[in-house]
């Protein structure tokens, strides 16, 4: 331990003169002169793992000198039995790199640190030194050969979505690069249902299970008629929201890799993963009801219908999911509502598919998709028509759930054609180009999708966009010409569904004739058909 005294003191030195790692990195900081010219792993594991319970700080100078002291690799001399001190290694790196109980959210009921602004940058660089770390350790002793490796993959786990705090881009990266050079280690049931599922999920879930499941993921058939108090104290119930919101990342992590290797066809592991999901979209936050919604898509993607039918949670899944519909401004913040819609909306279509897989199953799945539409959609535009923002998340809604009912779309067409109409001939709708953009791509699916009754409706399209048409000419806008574009895509679907039916030649020139600003729009449509 005395070999690598003068560069501890170095370390320590430093650490405190800039309260923390310092910004300008540790290339400049550190001289070679103070590492020793040889040394072994067996007395760098004494320097860096000493004896005895080891503080954030410890951590931190430990971090700091295994990277400047691996870096120098051929300094290192080897000998037998270093397979125990690099596993040490590999233990203490584990420890570092999980998040601080101060980066984690608090719950109203506990006493919150004095605030830190620079301990997350700080975090972000530590985690940062000890996945690079980790591949200098791989190095010497490759992560299939260290006993405890689904522990440490467990943790690295959790720095896989850049949307947490505690997660910085960089780390991020090389965690990602780190994990995909062990495929067959992380396909390993030991992996990711043991040591993730079992032994961090199911705990940190486990009180609170929602009353619409058994303990084994079923529907349950009696529902319990106690509602949970606001304030009641969640910290306990629910660390997956304070102290182990890491875990929530976690479970993310694992059903994208159970998306990649397996498909569920029964239901073994069914109380491991219903009860996370279903406790997500039963929590009053709304940021956690989305990340339930988007957590459902991707377990609904491994799911077999017979599956869904047989533990009875279609229904569960389902009325988990529609209330999430009505999270609208201005009740709802319009970021909150944002990202809600964004992920309900397409688990809808996803849980409606996955249920009725079939074309004996389209009377029902398209009566599914037609509650949606009318509950969801255009309830939900009604409400909130004047929100430009959320209005376009539900155009682009609108199109998926249009294409994804087809032909059966039809019987809609009396409440989409109007109010699509109405988004191309607001006066003030070149104020919103991507609302604009939204509505001209719905409509285009719209189109192509009932074009067998479109033609009814043909002067009611023609309306809008021979309206658009001219508000573009006379108060252009940046996005002009893509806006054209789309106009013209439309006028040319339009075209083909009709074209057959009535005298749509004679009609177009009746419009150029009474403006002669249309020439741009419809001319091309009638050089294309002669």
């Amino acid at each position: 331990m005395a070999q690598f005294a003068n560069l501890r003191d170095a370390v320590a030195a430093e650490l405190e003169k800039a309260h923390g790692i310092p910004e300008n990195g540790l290339n400049e900081v550190f001289t070679l002169d103070k590492l020793p010219p040889a040394f072994s792993l067996s007395s760098l594991r004494e320097a860096i793992v000493p004896e005895g319970t080891k503080d954030r700080i410890e951590l931190v100078g430990g971090i700091v000198l295994l990277d400047v002291c691996l870096r120098e690799s051929s300094r290192v001399q080897r000998h037998e039995g270093d397979a125990e001190h690099i596993s040490k290694l590999y233990d203490f790196v584990t420890e570092a790199l999980k998040p601080p109980r101060h980066l984690l959210p608090y719950s109203d009921f506990e006493e919150r640190p004095p605030k830190d602004d620079k301990a997350l940058s700080q975090f972000h660089e530590l985690s940062r030194l000890s996945v690079h770390n980790l591949d200098r350790l791989d190095l010497l002793l490759p992560l299939s050969h260290y006993p405890r490796y689904s522990s440490l993959i467990k943790v690295l786990a959790c720095f896989t979505d850049t949307r947490d705090s505690w997660t910085g881009n960089d780390t991020q990266k090389l965690v990602t690069a780190f994990l995909a050079r062990y495929q067959s280690l992380l396909r390993q049931e030991e992996v990711l249902v043991e040591e993730c599922l079992q032994r961090a999920v199911r705990p940190a879930f486990s009180s609170s299970r929602p009353s619409t499941v058994t303990s084994q993921g079923r529907k349950a058939m009696f529902r319990s008629a106690e509602g949970q108090s606001s304030f009641i104290d969640e910290t306990s119930s629910k660390p997956w929201k304070f102290g182990a919101a890491y875990t929530v990342t976690l479970f993310q992590w694992v059903l994208q890799n159970l998306l990649v290797w397996y498909r569920l066809s029964s239901s073994d592991h069914w109380p491991l993963l219903v009860p996370p999901i279903l406790a997500l979209l039963d929590d009053e936050s709304v940021m956690n009801k989305a990340k339930g919604a988007e957590l459902l898509s991707l377990l609904l993607e491994l799911t077999s219908s017979a599956l869904l039918t047989r533990t009875g949670l279609f229904d569960v899944f389902r009325d988990a999911l529609l209330p999430c519909l009505h999270y609208l401004p201005t009740l709802t913040p319009q970021h909150e509502s944002i990202l809600i819609l964004n992920e309900t909306y397409p688990a809808l279509r996803t849980i409606a598919r996955v249920r009725y897989p079939t074309r004996k199953d389209e009377p029902e799945r398209s009566s599914f998709l037609d509650g949606v539409l009318r509950e969801g959609l255009l309830s939900g535009y009604s409400h909130c028509a004047e929100n430009v923002a959320v209005s376009g998340v539900l155009m682009k809604q609108l199109s998926k759930v249009v294409d994804a009912l087809g032909i059966d779309s039809t019987k809609h067409l009396k409440s989409i054609i109007p109010l699509l109409i109405s988004i191309l001939t607001d006066p003030f709708s070149n104020a919103s180009p991507s609302l604009l953009m939204a509505a001209m791509h719905t409509l285009q699916t719209v189109v192509l999708n009932s074009w067998p009754r479109i033609a009814h409706w043909r002067g009611d399209i023609l309306l809008g966009l021979t309206v658009c048409w001219i508000k573009l000419q006379e108060d252009p806008i940046e996005e002009k010409q893509e806006l054209e574009r789309g106009l013209t895509d439309i006028l040319k679907l339009l075209t083909t569904a009709v074209g057959s039916e009535v005298d749509w030649n004679c009609e177009v020139e009746s419009l150029m004739r009474v403006r002669t600003d249309l020439t741009g729009l419809f001319q091309p449509v009638l050089d294309a058909i002669h």
